[in-house]
């Protein structure tokens, strides 16, 4: 039987290079892999739209942002649909909820004020 401090130093290090073998293994197979997928990928690219008016953004569904009276799109805060506003009301100065629920407007540009009762 071999004692010597060499042969107990080389039994030590085993695991460790079989460890360093076995990530070798997986490294190579996993570069195998990636370069047998195509080269060109379908990935989703930027575009880029010019509006020039608010009635242009009308066509479209607005999710998560808000449509300036500038044109500008930004996020918006979270937002509840409270009912229909009446066509000739083409101006929301203001909304007010009151403890009662109720849900007051002013709106213009005739400076209406317009109530929405509880939860209806």
């Amino acid at each position: 039987m071999n004692h010597s401090p060499n042969h107990t130093r080389n039994r030590s290090l085993a695991p460790a290079l079989e460890q360093r073998r076995r990530l070798r293994v997986a490294l190579l197979t996993a570069a195998m892999a990636l370069s047998a997928l195509p080269a060109n990928l379908d990935a989703v690219q930027p575009g880029r739209w010019v509006h020039g008016s608010e009635a242009e953004f009308a066509t479209g569904k607005t999710e998560g942002v808000v449509v300036t009276n500038l044109g500008d799109v930004k996020l918006s805060a979270g937002t509840l649909a409270i009912g229909q506003i009446p066509e000739q009301a083409t101006v929301v100065y203001s909304v007010v909820q009151v403890p009662n629920g109720d849900i007051y407007m002013a709106v213009g540009p005739e400076a209406r004020l317009l109530r929405r009762r509880g939860q209806q």
